[in-house]
């Protein structure tokens, strides 16, 4: 329901778009590749806005969050992503382990 959850909160078709597929390639990237939604028709800006919220492997945190930062589709989605994320009650008032982290990727993403 996360991803759903996401969507909803927006109102244009790109930013819906990037919210219910922001984890498909990080999680079933051996099933669903960005090339995959490119040749489904995906609009460029959806393409790399999902290329930005991908974290790949060997790339520091906070160096793929200040990334993100730049890109408004992806930023707006990564933020509504953490705060969701953070939402304690989501798991009976038990902090996610990456609580700490995710604290500071909001904050890069809503300072400018």
């Amino acid at each position: 329901m996360h991803p759903l959850f996401l969507a909803n909160q927006f109102d244009d078709e790109c930013s819906v778009c990037v919210a219910l597929l922001h984890d498909v390639i990080e999680d079933h990237g051996d099933i669903y590749s960005l090339e995959y939604l490119k040749e489904q028709g995906f609009y460029p800006e959806i393409i790399e806005a999902l290329t930005l919220l991908t974290h790949q492997k060997g790339v520091d945190y906070l160096d793929y969050i200040k990334a993100i930062k730049n890109n408004p589709i992806a930023r707006k989605v990564k933020i509504a992503d953490l705060k969701h994320n953070l939402d304690v009650s989501r798991n009976n008032g038990v902090k996610p382990p990456k609580y700490d982290i995710y604290l500071k990727a909001l904050s890069i993403l809503e300072n400018d």
